[in-house]
């Protein structure tokens, strides 16, 4: 009795060491520019006592360092560890679907009744080669004793008989012949039926996350186990439409993002933050810089880190008393109705008000963040020195309000695509630039009219003066204003001298040479600019690049 009440205690020891496992469910996910945090939940059964738990099927590109995990019960977890290690293969009936299996069911009952009529065709089979090799050793005539009469009826019979059998025989066999191959028929479509409902099973290695919990009492705990995990980022993207010059500009900010964890985001809340936790997050530290005479035999003997050892130390020491700002509590506001937006001292955050599924196979997935409704002015661009077109370009003013970051941008004007630009939001300007492509209804031409040359002979100098007119035609039924632009040569010779003649109105930047003209020219009307500048050098000399 003692025997097997110890066989007894021993079992449940060993039933209560065995883990909880648990399949717990990605329920949000935040993207960084690099990285991704993850967060599960799982409603785990805690016994009274010890339990350890098992979080199955993790990503192997997670950051073992980030693990955080809490629960809802009023229990402990002692010990958190991770490892890595091979799922079991399933059954692969548990991985078919029910129809499917049913079929297959069936086609084995057709498959067995095969089988019982093969059996009963070999053993027809042996019986009537038995009958056979019977005949064939009979001994039909004994000496003295039979007459012919009865060797011929005898003879008859098993004649008759004997053809019987062989066709009996051959009847079997193309039978035999027909099972078979009605048989293999069934093989096939079962492996083809295995064939189109293969599920294909994951079995690389994954991570597995071992919590170890004390527990007063049994009680149901929801866990929550965050983590960050690599191989997963978001590159910003926007479209940017406009439907004409006097309406407002839509930036349609989204977000492209990539993973390729190993394991597939599904129906989760999405959350974009523009935040990059790979960065490094020490201040830099300034430590003095001495200088000293060059001697390359001074420090042979001597260690060089001891002063250095001696600066750092110190410089740990005061960054004890450094005092970090505390950060303002984020202000959420709804755009549009595409995400949630939180804002705080150093990152946004766009979180999704719709679920995403995001697979693991290394593809951009696009996801739509917010949309802006913008006030621009709208205004021409020209070079006509360098591109006789009409550039239209938007600005967009206190655009530092946007939460803009670099990326590529899509342009829409009424409604027709007109190419791509780039926004960087690094540029330090109060104004961004938006070029929103060619007017062709705007027609721009540069011509050079006729030199003046004239000879001074005093120092044997030559002075030339160059003469440019610029037409502008507006097509459009609106007026519209352009900045104009062109140039006059420079010097770094003191030999020659340029000088400009004529600006007619344009403001000139003499460092640059730089001419500009603030044009407004009225729907279907022509304009026309003309410049002059001279340049004077000696009578001997040719000039080159003008």
């Amino acid at each position: 009795m003692k025997k097997l009440f110890f066989l007894l205690t021993l079992l449940c020891l060993k039933l209560s060491a065995d883990p909880l496992k648990t399949e717990s469910e990605i329920k949000k996910v935040t993207v960084f520019l690099n990285g991704a945090q993850v967060n599960r939940m799982s409603d785990i059964s805690i016994p009274k006592g010890n339990s350890e738990i098992h979080f199955d099927n993790l990503s192997t590109k997670l950051n073992p360092e980030s693990i955080q995990l809490s629960s809802d019960a009023n229990l402990m977890i002692t010990d958190v560890k991770h490892q890595l290690y091979q799922p079991e293969a399933p059954d692969p009936s548990e991985t078919m679907p029910e129809a499917a299996r049913l079929e297959i069911e069936s086609i084995g009952v057709l498959n067995e009744d095969l089988d019982y009529e093969l059996r009963a065709i070999a053993a027809e089979e042996e019986i009537l080669m038995a009958e056979s090799n019977l005949i064939k050793n009979i001994r039909l005539l004994k000496q003295g004793t039979d007459s012919l009469e009865l060797l011929q009826n005898s003879l008859d019979y098993y004649h008759v008989k004997y053809v019987q059998i062989n066709k009996r025989i051959i009847e079997l066999d193309r039978q035999k012949k027909k099972a078979n191959k009605a048989k293999l028929a069934n093989v096939n479509q079962i492996n083809e039926i295995h064939k189109k409902h293969k599920v294909e099973i994951d079995r690389s290695q994954k991570y597995r996350i071992i919590a170890s919990v004390n527990s007063s009492y049994p009680v149901k705990a929801k866990f929550e186990l965050n983590y960050m995990v690599h191989d997963a980022y978001w590159k910003p993207a926007y479209d940017i439409r406009a439907e004409d010059i006097e309406s407002p500009i839509k930036i349609n900010y989204k977000g492209n993002v990539v993973q390729n964890t190993g394991v597939d985001w599904e129906d989760v809340k999405l959350t974009v933050s523009t935040s990059n936790p790979s960065q490094n997050k020490n201040r830099p530290i300034l430590n003095p810089w001495y200088v000293d005479f060059y001697n390359p035999n001074y420090y042979r003997n001597q260690s060089a880190t001891n002063l250095n050892s001696y600066i750092q130390t110190d410089e740990v020491a005061s960054e004890m008393d450094y005092k970090k700002e505390k950060a303002m509590p984020g202000k959420a506001y709804d755009i549009k109705n595409i995400a949630t937006v939180v804002q705080n001292n150093i990152n946004v955050q766009y979180q999704l008000d719709v679920d995403y599924n995001i697979p693991s196979d290394g593809m951009v997935h696009s996801v739509q963040m917010t949309e802006e409704e913008v006030d621009a002015e709208y205004q021409y661009h020209s070079v006509p020195k360098m591109d006789c077109r009409a550039f239209l370009l938007a600005k967009i003013k206190e655009w530092g309000n946007l939460n803009l970051l670099a990326g590529d941008a899509n342009l829409f004007f009424g409604g027709v695509y007109v190419g791509k630009t780039r926004i960087d939001p690094n540029v330090i300007n109060d104004e961004m630039l938006l070029s929103l492509g060619v007017d062709e209804k705007v027609n721009v031409k540069r011509y050079q009219l006729e030199t003046d040359a004239s000879h001074s002979f005093f120092g044997g100098n030559k002075t030339e003066v160059f003469t440019y007119e610029i037409s502008i035609r507006n097509n459009k039924n609106e007026s519209i204003t352009m900045d104009l632009l062109d140039q006059i040569p420079l010097s770094h010779n003191e030999e020659i001298e340029i000088n400009l003649v004529d600006s007619n109105g344009a403001a000139y930047t003499k460092d640059y040479g730089k001419l500009l003209w603030d044009v407004e020219i009225g729907p279907n009307s022509i304009k026309k600019f003309k410049f002059s500048y001279s340049v004077k050098y000696p009578e001997d000399k040719t000039i080159g690049g003008i």
